[in-house]
């Protein structure tokens, strides 16, 4: 079967159906829908994301993480560096960084033969 370039277009477009939709209509690969679209604007990946959740649930819509998956997830996050930290949590660190240069600095004069 001939893969319309202009029937995948309109599919994409005016319908608003996904690659992966098409490709399962059509019976072809992803990458052969997609290869048909270049040169045309795609949906960015949140946009994506957000037509498809207008017609599915999400994948844990009405799920909880257990207790041991939110153990993990804490242990995780635990040291990580998290953009915006409060200016208290800047102070600190600063002060931290002038105290570890402070110590480096005595252990240097120690040291000195």
């Amino acid at each position: 079967m001939k893969v319309n370039k202009e029937e995948i277009r309109r599919m994409y477009h005016v319908d608003g159906l996904s690659t992966h939709d098409i490709a399962k209509k059509l019976n072809v690969s992803q990458s052969t829908v997609r290869h048909h679209l270049k040169g045309t604007q795609l949906r960015s990946r949140s946009e994506a994301q957000k037509k498809y959740l207008q017609t599915h649930d999400h994948q844990r819509k009405g799920e909880r993480h257990s207790e041991e998956a939110k153990n993990k997830i804490s242990i995780a996050l635990k040291g990580k560096k998290r953009h915006g930290s409060s200016k208290e949590e800047k102070a600190d660190n600063a002060e931290a960084e002038v105290e570890s240069q402070e110590l480096s600095t005595e252990e240097r004069v120690v040291q000195a033969p």
